[in-house]
């Protein structure tokens, strides 16, 4: 008896090796939602759309997951995802802070950077012309923490003001209530039409952007959309790709060093490795 008892565990053990545990079937999965077209948002109508919205959507219907957003500001996204309210959350740019309180797919989905817009009668032309100026922010921002320690590593002065949604980032910068906003490059690329702004050449700090799910937490959920992003992004008829191009035309590559090296000062330069 004894005999036949050791032979069932190591048969369970050897089929739960050879099988480790995924997300069952028909799990409903929180993801947060915050403003960041072309990314991800909420429509008027009320739909959850975007690149992110459109690969997940993909995603959850090869692995039989039923997905359930999540509304919030930005902030309230992080905060959600860090106390495990939510299950997932993309668009989010990986860095070592975060790294400290969330997991991040090894797949990053694009890469995006950030893109300082002027108001017209502000004069700024470089890093350099922030001295002394107030620039609206989104709050929590990757590119909104990285270019306060680099004007703090240039000894530059200047104010910020933080925001909950671009929108609001650009608004300020147009009616003069700021001097500049620091948007994300795909959003200013998609929205800056819409207001009486100049694009600067400043320019700063590409990151990749991942899914996310809490720090220890959602380990298969993770394993799974690695393995559909890494098929997805290497087949250039499938959705990621047919995302990208509905979304945006072509997915975006930060500029090279030869093209910045024709248009920016050394100071310029040193935005793009931040």
């Amino acid at each position: 008896m004894k005999k036949n008892t050791i032979i069932l565990i190591s048969c369970i053990l050897l089929a739960f090796l050879a099988n480790p545990i995924s997300v069952s079937a028909h799990t409903t999965i929180k993801m947060g939602v915050y403003q960041n077209r072309p990314l991800l948002f909420q429509d008027n109508d009320g739909g959850i759309k975007g690149i992110f919205t459109d690969i997940l959507a993909y995603i959850a219907d090869e692995e039989d997951w039923n997905i359930e957003y999540v509304n919030g500001s930005w902030s309230q996204g992080l905060q959600n995802l860090k106390s495990a309210d939510i299950d997932i959350l993309g668009p989010i740019a990986y860095s070592q802070e975060r790294k400290k309180d969330y997991d991040f797919t090894y797949e990053n989905v694009l890469t995006n950077w950030g893109q300082i817009y002027v108001n017209k009668h502000s004069k700024i032309e470089s890093i350099l012309d922030l001295k002394g100026r107030k620039i609206a922010v989104l709050q929590n921002d990757v590119y909104f923490l990285n270019l306060r320690r680099l004007v703090k590593q240039f000894g530059i002065n200047c104010r910020f003001i933080e925001a909950f949604e671009y929108e609001d980032v650009l608004k300020l910068a147009e009616i003069g209530k700021c001097d500049a906003g620091l948007v994300n490059y795909l959003y200013g690329h998609q929205f800056e039409r819409n207001y009486d702004i100049n694009k600067s050449s400043i320019i700063l700090s590409p990151q990749k952007i991942h899914f996310a799910v809490p720090k220890g937490k959602n380990k298969a959920i993770i394993n799974a959309l690695d393995h559909h992003l890494r098929a997805l992004k290497n087949d250039g008829g499938s959705i990621y790709h047919q995302s990208l191009s509905k979304w945006i035309g072509v997915e975006p590559k930060p500029p090279s060093i030869a093209w910045l090296l024709g248009i920016s000062s050394g100071a310029l330069l040193l935005l793009l490795i931040v």
